[in-house]
């Protein structure tokens, strides 16, 4: 009989991964229980106790994560009007449209590709 080889994709290794972290959760769980069970608390009340530790946990991790995505959320936004602002302020050839600019001063500019008047930046070639 082969040994089992690991062939599957990323996405089935970290549902392992989970599944496994899952299942190891529920038997401290269930240890927990019968600890609590055996110092004699009744089991319903143990049951009814540890879901709702479960539930405040998870919506204490809910609120921070929503609060968290508020916050990366305002400073996007900050961010992106303060961008603005910086542009607007250079108003040089910035506000020109289409063909006013002129362009020779692009970034790509090439005497080649223009029918234009000698460039003395372009002398040499």
């Amino acid at each position: 009989m082969k040994a089992h080889t690991q062939s599957g994709s990323t996405a089935e290794h970290a549902g392992a991964v989970i599944g496994r972290a899952w299942l190891r959760w529920l038997r401290q769980e269930h240890r927990l229980i019968v600890w609590l069970v055996s110092k004699g608390l009744p089991a319903t009340a143990v049951k009814t106790l540890l879901r709702i530790v479960t539930l405040a946990v998870l919506c204490a991790l809910i609120y921070t994560a929503l609060w968290l995505a508020v916050l990366l959320l305002v400073f996007t936004t900050v961010g992106s009007w303060y961008a603005c602002d910086s542009d607007l302020s250079n108003e040089s050839d910035a506000s020109a449209l289409g063909e006013q600019v002129d362009h020779r001063k692009s970034v790509f500019y090439d005497p080649v590709n223009h029918n234009d008047d000698p460039d003395p930046r372009f002398e040499g070639e």
